[in-house]
């Protein structure tokens, strides 16, 4: 049986991967690599203002963090996206009146209705 040593993409050593595709002999190597091929990369940064706290923040997920962190996302157990997903399933039923919401499945052989 041949062996499946192969060159490290990114410093030329010979090493025997576990899997078939891997291209690096670890991690550090693959970082390295990485940070020749593409020097300037860097995230999207914004500054945000915390929605309950009202500190000014900075994320790198623009789009998606509205809390500055675990303490202000927690108080409450309050889920921010809940009110989109309420708003589009009213707008579901307000557009499709004949179909009902749902049905899930708790227990083995019954179903319950889901409440919209």
């Amino acid at each position: 049986m041949a062996s499946r040593s192969k060159p490290c993409k990114g410093c030329g050593k010979f090493f025997t991967p576990p899997r078939v595709d891997q291209l690096y002999h670890n991690e550090e190597c693959r970082n390295a690599h990485y940070a020749l091929i593409y020097p300037n990369y860097k995230k999207a940064e914004a500054e945000k203002v915390c929605a309950k706290c009202g500190v000014t923040f900075t994320t790198s997920k623009p789009l998606r963090q509205i809390y500055c962190g675990p303490p202000c996302r927690e108080i409450g157990g309050e889920n921010p996206y809940q009110e989109q997903a309420d708003l589009s399933m009213q707008l579901y039923i307000d557009a499709n009146p004949d179909k009902q919401p749902g049905y899930s499945r708790l227990r083995r052989g019954s179903l319950t209705k889901v409440s919209a």
